[in-house]
């Protein structure tokens, strides 16, 4: 039969199918192992300078300290530190120290002509506190005690009471010539007759 033509349905190129996106997964995954390989990499290399950087300072500090160290004779540095302390003894002691001729300047101030003590106690308390104990004699006329009672009353007012706290007048009684005679007691603040208080009121 004439006009006849035959088709084949065989394709003449292999198929082939087309990749999937697979490959392009891949990429992205070993792109971010890269990134953080180089972080990595850079975190430990950054660590590694700062410690070398450290190690460096800690050495030369040290250096320096021994020269420092070499420059001060161990004689000297002993000798220095024995009279720091004995200058701290000093400090304290001065501090603390109690100076009764201060009181004797008020005691002398404030004592009445018609008066006069014939004894002298003074005992240091740690609290802060004192005890004065003194005996004394007074000119009065017909027994009647005005200048204890005059005495008294300075004994009570300013400034002396700064020193001088609880006066006592007791034991009165007249001697073989009619003056008064009495036992005088009280308390001293010590914060007011240190030494160097007189020294800072100079």
């Amino acid at each position: 039969m004439e006009g006849q033509f035959q088709t084949s349905f065989i394709p003449k190129k292999p198929v082939t199918a087309k990749a999937s996106g697979g490959t392009k997964g891949v990429s992205i995954i070993l792109l971010l192992a890269i990134i953080i390989f180089l972080a990595s990499a850079s975190g430990a290399a950054a660590v590694f300078i700062y410690q070398t950087y450290l190690q460096n300072s800690i050495s030369s500090m040290q250096k320096s300290f021994q020269l420092s160290e070499n420059a001060f004779d161990p004689e000297s540095v002993s000798t220095y530190a024995t009279l720091n302390k004995r200058i701290t003894v000093a400090n304290s002691l001065l501090k603390n120290h109690i100076a009764v001729s201060n009181l004797f300047a008020v005691l002398g101030q404030s004592t009445l002509k018609t008066v006069r003590f014939s004894s002298f106690s003074f005992v240091v308390g740690a609290s802060g506190k004192s005890t004065l104990a003194m005996k004394g004699q007074a000119r009065d006329n017909n027994n009647n005690y005005n200048s204890v009672a005059k005495q008294a009353e300075v004994f009570s007012e300013n400034p002396v009471s700064k020193y001088i706290t609880n006066p006592i007048f007791d034991g009165l009684n007249t001697d073989q010539n009619g003056n008064a005679i009495f036992n005088f007691t009280a308390d001293v603040q010590n914060s007011q007759i240190l030494y160097s208080s007189n020294l800072n009121n100079q």
